[in-house]
């Protein structure tokens, strides 16, 4: 099939994808095109300044491609008054995504005579309410009765706050609700609102899978309302935010309430977690509640944000993971975006002992981690994603473990330093393994004197990939803190004879090179080994020796040579089915 012979909706598709030079060009390559690539031109429009909501204005009235606009966004502090607001309501009449950022509509685009009903077939919504006015806000959803996606801001700061009869009349303009977004203070239930949850007379909102809430003055009470009003709920995000003037729980009636609901949470799958400085105290309570009654959620997504002024320490994370990790928790993805106070077994130790741990990833950038305290935590695990400062075996740890084999299957090390050892170390206790892949990380040991080699040995691992990005392996030299680069790396398969060899020939920050490692051709192969077969200890480099910078293509033929005194990387394992040398 030729490509002026695509579909439209197709071409239409494809066209989205490219920046707007690409659609552009697109556009006049034929006839078929023009159409859905010049469509395509104008799915999206932003408006981010006075000037140019001005001139959209004034183009409103003539022909234009507005009516095949999808996605309008309003830039902040905009200010757009009625009026304006009045003739894109009249002309964008085909819009499914609405995004309007704070204080981009003034008081007037609030006024009850604004026909925001002509936009009755918006799928999304996302917007700030204008001085917090609940009943304002409450009219426009009502005209909007298509929406499936609402996120809905106000000022923290400022006295408005929802109560259950808000949320009832949202979910009563908005029947097919699938994702909400609630920035808003949550009012204290009163005893109106308990009243009529323990009746269990709301009609529940069957088709809303995922909220995001991010309030102050948590009432936990109103956990059991969502247990009630979201069956089918598959991700909870929660995000408190901290005031010491108005914080409350409630959790023992909280937790009362939920024991009279039957399966609570069955469906949930995900729950995340945002930690700032001070709201720990309010997640605590929350995770505590879920572990006990949400009975479905199997991934807990945990990201921890403290300022200069506040640290994460091994306590404060152990409170939130020892209730959030229960025995029925397969995934848990961790950040960590500020400093840690502890040992290279904090992590792992706050984690504790999760058995059914199946997926694990962790960033924490300032810490290292003790890879075999963390096995032993997580003896279920299968998929282990790290980012880190680095990764070792701690003290006392033997090479030639008695401890019982672990599952592992994949493992992903970002941006980390580590040693050999640590690749042994999981070759021979995972003999699963079958896919790793290191990105930006420094692996530094000890040259062999006689062997000119730094040795990476994984005999029981059978690769089904293999993927190495950015790496750089420094030997270190004796009697000095300096090290040095090594440029050559063998691979050593127990199914072939032969080794590969390759040659790093490059910096990876020199865009002209798209692949600088080069696998040496035959001849070059007999010369390197024939040279560290004969290696000694006197052709080691100084230490901090430098050579000069060797940019393809522009090589020499013989440049290659002065690496060799740098020694190799030996890395020696059962199979590998597909390798990847990336920079």
């Amino acid at each position: 099939m030729l490509a002026t012979e695509l579909p439209f909706e197709i071409i239409t598709n494809i066209a989205r994808l490219l920046p707007a030079r690409d659609i552009c060009n697109g556009s006049l390559v034929c006839q078929a095109w023009y159409q859905p690539f010049s469509d395509s031109l104008w799915h999206t429009v932003k408006i981010q300044s006075r000037s140019k909501l001005e001139a959209l204005c004034n183009h409103l009235s003539e022909p234009n491609r507005h009516k095949v606009v999808r996605q309008l966004e309003i830039g902040a502090q905009l200010q757009l008054e009625g009026k304006q607001l009045s003739l894109i309501l009249q002309s964008f009449h085909s819009l499914h995504t609405l995004i309007l950022a704070t204080g981009s509509l003034s008081a007037s685009c609030f006024k009850p005579e604004m026909a925001w009903n002509k936009w009755d077939s918006l799928h999304r919504l996302d917007f700030h309410a204008y001085n917090n006015d609940l009943e304002h806000t409450l009219n426009i959803l009502s005209s909007l009765p298509a929406l499936r996606q609402l996120t809905y801001l106000t000022n923290r700061s400022g006295e408005a706050s929802l109560h259950v009869c808000d949320m009832e009349r949202i979910h009563s303009y908005l029947p097919g609700l699938e994702k909400l977004t609630l920035s808003a203070n949550l009012a204290l239930l009163g005893a109106d609102d308990i009243q009529t949850m323990s009746e269990f007379t709301m009609k529940p909102a069957n088709k809303l899978k995922h909220v995001k809430f991010a309030f102050g003055c948590v009432d936990l009470r109103w956990v059991s309302y969502w247990a009630l009003k979201y069956p089918n709920l598959r991700m909870l995000e929660w995000n408190p935010y901290y005031d010491s003037t108005r914080n409350y729980s409630y959790v023992d009636e909280a937790a009362e309430m939920l024991c009279y609901i039957s399966r609570p949470f069955n469906r949930l799958e995900t729950i995340r977690l945002l930690e700032a400085s001070r709201n720990r105290c309010l997640h605590q309570p929350f995770v505590g509640l879920m572990s006990r009654f949400g009975r479905g959620f199997r991934r807990l997504e945990y990201d921890i944000a403290f300022d200069d002024q506040y640290y994460a320490t091994t306590d404060g994370i152990k409170e939130v993971l020892r209730d959030g990790l229960s025995n029925r928790v397969e995934t848990l993805d961790m950040r960590i975006y500020y400093p840690v106070q502890g040992p290279n077994t904090l992590i792992p130790l706050a984690l504790g002992v999760c058995p059914s741990l199946l997926y694990l990833k962790l960033q924490v950038f300032d810490i290292d981690f003790a890879i075999d305290v963390l096995l032993d935590n997580c003896m279920a695990l299968e998929t282990l994603n790290l980012t880190c400062r680095g990764i070792a075996l701690s003290k006392g740890s033997s090479l030639i473990t008695t401890t019982k084999p672990h599952p592992l299957q994949s493992f992903e090390l970002h941006e980390g330093t580590t040693t050999p050892a640590v690749f042994n170390y999981l070759s021979d206790r995972c003999r699963k393994l079958t896919n790793m892949q290191l990105n930006c990380v420094k692996i530094i040991g000890r040259v062999s004197d006689t062997a000119g080699s730094l040795k990476i040995d994984m005999p029981h691992t059978h690769f089904q990939q293999l993927q190495l990005n950015q790496i750089s392996y420094f030997s270190s030299v004796r009697g000095s803190e300096c090290k040095n680069k090594m440029h050559f790396i063998s691979f050593t398969q127990q199914i072939l004879s032969q080794r590969k060899w390759y040659h790093w020939n490059g910096y990876w920050s020199c865009h002209e090179m798209s692949n600088p490692y080069r696998r040496l051709p035959d001849n070059q192969v007999k010369y390197v080994e024939e040279y560290y077969g004969a290696f000694t200890s006197r052709q080691t480099p100084s230490p901090c020796q430098h050579h000069e910078l060797y940019i393809a293509p522009y090589i020499s033929s013989t440049a290659w040579k002065n690496d060799l005194t740098r020694g190799y990387i030996d890395m020696h394992c059962a199979s590998i089915d597909s390798l990847i040398l990336k920079n």
